[in-house]
């Protein structure tokens, strides 16, 4: 095996195989990562356990590919506009696609049609995770664009305004993503109708669970109900007016692209400065599209799933943990190792090593993992540093999420301490007053998240999750991209 040196970059629960090797399939097999990239990964090695699952891949390679990166955008050859482009066809087709079954009768749909369709969603899917490793791997564990340009703002740092606050503003998206259209559709429906019971008897607001029900899908689930689409729109009645509210929402880029144009011109940022800036903010957006695309076409495997199962007396389970040629061989009626398919759920490692792939005897699992992934080293003390996502302080308990048994734990002006944040997590951010990541860079899911929902969030410290502990009180400021225990 010539992998060595092997890094856990993600740490993730609610997964299954199905849905993570679409993800690690078009980091290493895509030709769009050689495109857009200029090199690509030798391998990996992805550990699952009863829907929790470890990914990670050569630290060496992956920090060559991350100055790849650096060194095209210090030279304006990072092709960030064409990215965007390629990300955004590969999406549209994959949308439409998925449109195909949302919706519909499957039981209707032929076998052969099923076989299709799959086959054509698989290569799409791998090639818009393709198109997507440009953005993880610019700055993800290695932080060397948001390092370049934290650099660049070092000189115009000041007390008050820390060089943080000011990556903060100037790396945010500036152009709406799925979400803020969703939540736009839905200050409307709130204006037009006015009081709860009159908002949930409209055929207006059906239609918008339909549409929107699967936004925050994740890799497998669950949907939002009717109930969580109440739920937010109880939260919009209890503060501002709602034309407050739609204002400020249809004015939001408007702001941001004014407070970003304004710190330009206060720091006399160059031309070089600004094209920099600029490609963050793209890769930004590109990061919220890809997650949006995501979220749709696996509720739409899914759905598939469903209906096959029913057809082959399977569970859901058995087409998550199976690898796209099987599912296609068992509906061509080939004869599958179904206890070995299913038993992956339990315990599985999978390595990809210079292409080729194949699992590990579940004996082996330990001895393998012990061998090739590095193993990390204790931390102590009470302030970490990390990246600011979005500016502000924030103080609170620390509660620590590692899965979905933990989000009950969250509540009201907690602070929420993750490896890295997940759709799944939404609830608890909701509630949460600030958010610490231990993983992520600035395209990340908590950055991104922190933005939308305009509360403070370092992220990328770490070993948050290792030095505090339920309960804690802890300061998040952002301003300065430190997390520290309060003695």
């Amino acid at each position: 095996m010539s992998l060595r040196n092997i890094k856990i970059f993600f740490d993730e629960t609610n997964i299954n195989f199905f849905a993570w090797s679409g993800v690690y399939n078009g980091f290493i097999y895509s030709p769009y990562v050689k495109r857009f990239v200029g090199g690509k990964l030798s391998g990996c090695i992805t550990r699952i356990e009863n829907d929790h699952g470890y990914w990670g891949v050569d630290i060496k390679k992956w920090n060559q590919l991350g100055k790849i990166v650096q060194t095209k955008l210090e030279n304006e050859e990072l092709d960030v506009l064409g990215n965007l482009k390629s990300l955004e066809e590969v999406g549209s087709c994959l949308l439409s696609h998925a449109d195909k079954v949302v919706g519909k009768d499957l039981s209707k749909i032929s076998n052969g049609q099923l076989i299709t369709w799959l086959k054509y969603a698989w290569k799409n899917n791998v090639d818009l995770y393709g198109i997507g490793f440009l953005g993880v791997v610019s700055d993800f564990e290695h932080n060397y664009l948001s390092g370049s340009l934290a650099t660049i703002l070092e000189k115009r740092s000041t007390p008050n305004h820390p060089t943080q606050s000011y990556l903060s503003k100037l790396i945010s998206s500036d152009q709406p993503d799925l979400n803020w259209k969703e939540r736009l559709e839905l200050l409307r429906i709130i204006r037009k109708f006015k009081t709860l019971n009159t908002i949930k008897k409209s055929k207006e607001f059906q239609i918008h669970i339909k549409k929107y029900s699967w936004l925050n899908y994740g890799f497998q689930g669950p949907i939002w109900t009717e109930n969580d689409f109440v739920k937010r729109i109880k939260a919009i009645l209890s503060t501002k007016t709602i034309n407050e509210q739609l204002v400020e929402h249809l004015n939001n880029f408007r702001k941001i692209k004014k407070e970003q144009a304004g710190l330009e011109e206060k720091f006399a940022l160059t031309k070089h400065e600004k094209y920099l800036f600029k490609c963050a903010r793209i890769l930004m957006f590109t990061k919220a599209y890809r997650v949006n695309v995501r979220h749709k076409i696996q509720y739409t495997f899914d759905l598939v799933f469903q209906e096959l199962g029913k057809r082959f007396y399977q569970p859901i389970y058995f087409f998550r943990y199976a690898r796209i040629e099987e599912i296609v061989d068992l509906i061509n009626g080939k004869n599958l190792d179904m206890v070995a398919i299913l038993s992956r759920r339990k315990l599985m490692l999978e390595i990809i090593d210079n292409g080729k792939r194949k699992f590990v005897s579940p004996s082996k699992i330990v001895r393998v993992c012990n061998k090739f992934i590095i193993k990390e080293k204790k931390i102590t003390g009470n302030i970490l540093h990390g990246h600011s996502a979005y500016v502000g302080v924030a103080r609170g308990n620390a509660k620590l999420i590692f899965g979905l048994e933990d989000l009950l734990k969250v509540k009201n002006g907690d602070i929420l301490i993750t490896i890295s944040t997940t759709p799944d997590l939404l609830p608890a951010m909701v509630k949460a007053k600030g958010f610490v990541t231990d993983q992520g860079g600035i395209t990340s899911h908590a950055a991104i998240v922190a933005r939308e929902m305009k509360k403070p969030c370092v992220i990328g410290t770490k070993f948050a999750t290792k030095i505090f502990r339920d309960g804690d009180l802890v300061e998040v400021d952002a301003n300065k991209g430190i997390v520290r225990k309060i003695i």
